[in-house]
């Protein structure tokens, strides 16, 4: 079973997500009282059910304690049972502060944990079928390797309307600068104007170096950064016993 939790709030994610549930397996939506109940049915079937949460982040939003109640089930009943449940969505930086970290409620739970890349322009490429092979190039340049947005490509308009109607015209793009703090902005900021060790970030965004360590780290999780080493970098410079740390010498692109 396949469900998408969007941004509604906690009683009509509920009453979908049992309406899903009895498409796929016979029952009464309305006999069950609350999303407790739901798993508990869904652990005490006998046959193999696989149920995809995907927009986790969505029905954390909505029901805040959801992760604490999946894991007290999962302790006690879903971990026995024939039930795979699957929770995905497309914001890593939730999946990696909530669901991840030490300190979240399923940490440590997962059985597979797997981080989907982009999709590659040789892919990418067969969802653009109406155009030549430079404004391919070019529509991927801006769209990246997001399936979704090249369902709203259209070959009827050029690059240039394709690219203000799925990348401009749209909310998501102003949604994700939102959900970023003030610091992660002005480190982003810095990053993009040029600056790129880890010192020059920090004399920049006058943080401090835990918490610019804490946000590059998140960022390189998300793909937003990347850690290069030039090649000429002595090996004292590194850190201290091994470690990975972002140095003086630690470029950022």
């Amino acid at each position: 079973m396949y469900f998408v939790a969007k941004p509604m709030d906690d009683a009509e994610l509920f009453r979908e997500f049992c309406a899903a549930i009895s498409a796929v397996v016979p029952t009464n939506a309305q006999r069950f009282a609350d999303w407790d109940k739901v798993f508990l049915y869904l652990a005490e079937l006998k046959e193999r059910l696989v149920v995809v949460i995907d927009d986790f982040q969505n029905l954390k939003h909505a029901r805040p304690s959801i992760d604490s109640e999946i894991q007290c089930l999962w302790d006690h009943h879903l971990q026995h049972s024939n039930l795979l449940l699957i929770l995905a969505g497309g914001d890593t930086g939730f999946f990696k502060e909530k669901v991840l970290s030490y300190s979240a409620p399923l940490y440590g739970r997962a059985g597979l944990l797997w981080q989907l890349n982009p999709l590659p322009f040789v892919d990418a490429v067969k969802l653009m079928p109406g155009f030549d092979r430079q404004d391919q190039i070019d529509l991927y340049t801006v769209l990246g390797g997001v399936p979704s947005r090249y369902e709203r490509v259209r070959s009827d308009r050029s690059v240039l309307q394709n690219i203000v109607d799925i990348v401009f015209a749209n909310d998501t793009l102003r949604d994700e600068i939102q959900k970023l703090s003030p610091t992660q902005k002005t480190i982003l900021s810095a990053v993009v104007r040029g600056t790129r060790t880890f010192e020059e970030l920090l004399k920049s965004c006058r943080t401090t170096p835990f918490d610019l360590q804490t946000h590059l780290e998140m960022f390189r999780f998300q793909g937003m950064i990347k850690q290069v080493m030039p090649a000429l970098t002595p090996f004292l410079s590194l850190g201290v016993s091994g470690q990975k740390n972002f140095g003086e010498a630690l470029l950022l692109q």
